[in-house]
C-alpha cells in the first residue's frame, strides 16, 4: 500500500511539474513572410544596410524596454532579401499566449545598440502573442525602418564647447 501511494504521489508531482509550467507568449521574428509583414530595414537612400548589423526585438513596457533573444542578422539567400530578417519564433518572458504587448525592432552595427555608430529603431507597435495552441504572433504593423548615423561623442563635445565659448564671449561684452 505504501508503495502504491508513493507511486501515485510521484506521478502527481511529475504531472504538476510537466503541465503546471506557464507557457510563454511567442512572436515570429520574421520581417518578410509572404506579403504580410513586409518590413524593410534600409539606409536613408533606400539601399541595403549590409553585413555586420544585428537586428533585435525589444519588449516595451511603459518607459522600460527589455531586449529579447535571440538576435538576428539580415537574410543573404538572394540580394533583395538583404532588407529582411528571418530568425524564427521568439519567446517573450513574463507574458502568456494571447496577450497583447508593445514591441520595437532595433538594428545596430556594433556590439550593443548604445555603442553603435549606425542604428535603426521602429516606433512601438502592438503584437498579439501566440504560444501554446496559438500560432506565433506576427510583426505585421511595423513600417519600413531607416538606419541613421549616430554622431560621435567628440562631435557633440566640440559643438558644446563652441556654444559655451559663444556664451562666454557674449557675457564679456
Amino acid at each position: 500500500m505504501k508503495k502504491t501511494l508513493a507511486a501515485i504521489a510521484a506521478l502527481m508531482l511529475t504531472a504538476v511539474a510537466t503541465y503546471g509550467q506557464a507557457t510563454l507568449g511567442t512572436v515570429l521574428f520574421n520581417t518578410k513572410v509572404g506579403a504580410d509583414p513586409n518590413i524593410k530595414i534600409q539606409n536613408p537612400d533606400g539601399t541595403i544596410p549590409g553585413a555586420g548589423y544585428t537586428v533585435q526585438l525589444v519588449l516595451v513596457n511603459g518607459t522600460s524596454t527589455t531586449p529579447l533573444t535571440p538576435t538576428a542578422t539580415f537574410r543573404t539567400d538572394v540580394p533583395a532579401a538583404g532588407y529582411y530578417v528571418s530568425s524564427g519564433e521568439v519567446s517573450v518572458p513574463g507574458t502568456v499566449p494571447g496577450q497583447s504587448v508593445q514591441m520595437k525592432v532595433i538594428a545596430f552595427n556594433g556590439a550593443t545598440f548604445a555603442a553603435s555608430t549606425k542604428t535603426a529603431e521602429s516606433a512601438a507597435f502592438p503584437v498579439s502573442l501566440g504560444g501554446d495552441n496559438l500560432p506565433a504572433g506576427n510583426l505585421s504593423s511595423v513600417q519600413t525602418i531607416n538606419v541613421k548615423t549616430v554622431p560621435e561623442p567628440s562631435t557633440i563635445a566640440l559643438g558644446l564647447l563652441g556654444l559655451g565659448s559663444l556664451l562666454v564671449v557674449r557675457r564679456r561684452k
